[in-house]
This record gives C-alpha cells, structure tokens and sequence, in this order.
C-alpha cells in the first residue's frame, strides 16, 4: 500500500504543529490545535509537544 503525508501549518513562517506518521499495519495524526495565548505552564512550544509524543509512540 502507498502511503502519501502532507501537512502546513496553519499560518506561513510558523512552526507547523501537526505530526503524521504512517508504518506497516498503524497510522497516526496528532492535530497540534492548541490555544493561542493560552498559558500551559509548559516551556516548550506545541509543535514540539506533537512531534515528540508522535515521535515516541512509532
């Protein structure tokens, strides 16, 4: 099966704050929607919190 993956952030010169990922048998797709503004008490921005939970579960 050929898989094809493409994604933008929602606004040009940002960080894109989605992750897709695609392997033999799964898929997953993390929307990086957040609040813009809103205080999470995290240093880290959202684009990095998708990537890196993406990132760790394939």
């Amino acid at each position: 099966m050929n898989v094809a993956l493409a994604s933008l952030p929602a606004e040009p010169g940002q960080a894109n704050e989605d992750f897709a990922a695609a392997a033999s048998g799964a898929a997953v797709l993390l929307d990086g929607a957040g609040v813009a503004g809103g205080e999470t008490g995290c240093t880290h921005g959202i684009a990095w919190f998708s990537s890196t939970l993406g990132g760790g579960c394939c």
